[in-house]
């Protein structure tokens, strides 16, 4: 097991996409979702009116709320989501942040130092931990559902999975 995670909006509807949502609860301690993300991840994701019942949080996911508002900086540069994964990851030098949008990566790593993974490298771990049998499929999966990844990334993964 790793540290804690807390996940951005886009990687929780690619896992959760496929079936693989689960993955997270494998590898690491706990889990945790921003309210913001929470409010992402229930409302607009959907063509109907029920969009906020087109995601169901798994209980063992924990949805937190903030006690203060996200630094300036990120509200200005980062949509809510974004900005309240930081925040929350820079209250505990134990929590990793999930996030695969590359301008939220750069500023949570290279301004705020904290540790960031995407889903690829997230499926690469659980390769490694023995958890999927490949990586590079699953990566697939998430994209015939429309989920964009980059064919770098698809070929990096499969470069470090030996796929």
């Amino acid at each position: 097991m790793n540290k804690y995670l807390v996940s951005n909006t886009g990687p929780m509807i690619a896992l959760s996409g496929i079936g693989e949502l689960e993955i997270l609860k494998k590898l690491f301690n706990e889990v945790m979702i921003p309210h913001a993300v929470y409010n992402e991840l229930t409302t607009g994701y959907s063509d109907t009116e029920s969009g906020r019942e087109s995601f169901k949080i798994p209980e063992w996911i924990s949805i937190v709320k903030l006690s203060k508002e996200p630094d300036p900086l990120l509200v200005q540069m980062l949509d809510p989501g974004e900005a309240a994964v930081i925040e929350l990851a820079s209250l505990d030098t134990e929590r990793i942040i999930l996030m695969d949008e590359k301008k939220g990566r750069k500023i949570a790593g290279d301004i705020y130092g904290l540790p960031v993974t995407g889903t690829a490298g997230l499926l690469i771990l659980a390769k490694r931990a023995g958890l999927i049998n490949a990586a590079s499929s699953l990566i697939i999966s998430m994209r015939n559902n429309g989920y964009w990844i980059d064919e770098a990334i698809l070929n990096f993964v499969m470069r470090e999975t030996k796929e």
